[in-house]
């Protein structure tokens, strides 16, 4: 089985968050990085937003993941930086519907995967 890490790039909603931490959690992912601006749940060590902030994110997004924020390890990046997961020989895959797109049971999944996840509304952005 694949090696993946799960990007969730500019998700709006706590409780989406949650659900996908929910999900990577029975898939086994071995971790999420939330970037852009993703809500994410109090980082352990170093997290520079106001506590009452960090705290109601935090709650928010518990209502759906059950403790599996707890259970997967993340981080926040800014921005995602996809060079270096390229670097640790990771493959990009958008999970997207576009013309480029592959039907999920014709899809030869490669060793490690990167999963970018876009927004809810307009998806993958060009950049």
């Amino acid at each position: 089985m694949s090696e993946i890490i799960v990007i969730a790039h500019n998700i709006r909603s706590t409780f989406n968050i949650g659900s996908i931490f929910r999900t990577c959690e029975g898939f086994g992912v071995s971790k999420i990085i939330l970037s852009g601006y993703s809500p994410y749940p109090k980082l352990p060590i170093g997290d520079a937003r106001l506590p009452h902030i960090s705290e109601k994110l935090t709650a928010q997004i518990h209502k759906t993941a059950l403790d599996a924020e707890i259970m997967v390890p993340f981080e926040y990046q800014t921005e995602p930086d996809l060079a270096a997961l390229k670097k640790y020989g990771y493959t990009i895959v958008g999970l997207e519907q576009d013309k480029r797109s592959v039907m999920l049971n014709n899809y030869k999944a490669p060793e490690k995967i990167a999963l970018l996840l876009g927004e809810e509304v307009h998806g993958i952005t060009d950049e």
